[in-house]
């Protein structure tokens, strides 16, 4: 299993590169669009958009088939009565 969570950690890394480097260049197309026409921009921009949702879409899907375990602390020999003062009266 650890195996399958470090593949999933990689793989989740590499989309959320995917996305925050897909973020940037849609924004340097809405703010330099050298050498491209109006009609490029928009469609370059759409794309990346969807390039964008794909990754966040596969994250959600890689998440619910390897969901990541969850960790609980060890019980404590000190219940919580004892941990906050209050004393009990028989």
């Amino acid at each position: 299993m650890a195996n399958a969570l470090q593949v999933k950690a990689d793989v989740v890394n590499e989309l959320r590169n995917q996305i925050y480097y897909g973020q940037i260049e849609a924004q340097r197309l809405l703010t330099n669009p050298i050498g491209l026409t109006h009609k490029e921009v928009i469609d370059k921009i759409i794309a990346q958009l969807k390039e964008n949702l794909l990754a966040g879409e596969a994250i959600n899907l890689i998440e619910s088939y390897i969901p990541t375990p969850q960790v609980q602390a060890p019980a404590s020999a000190v219940s919580e009565e004892e941990s906050v003062g209050i004393k009990k009266i028989d």
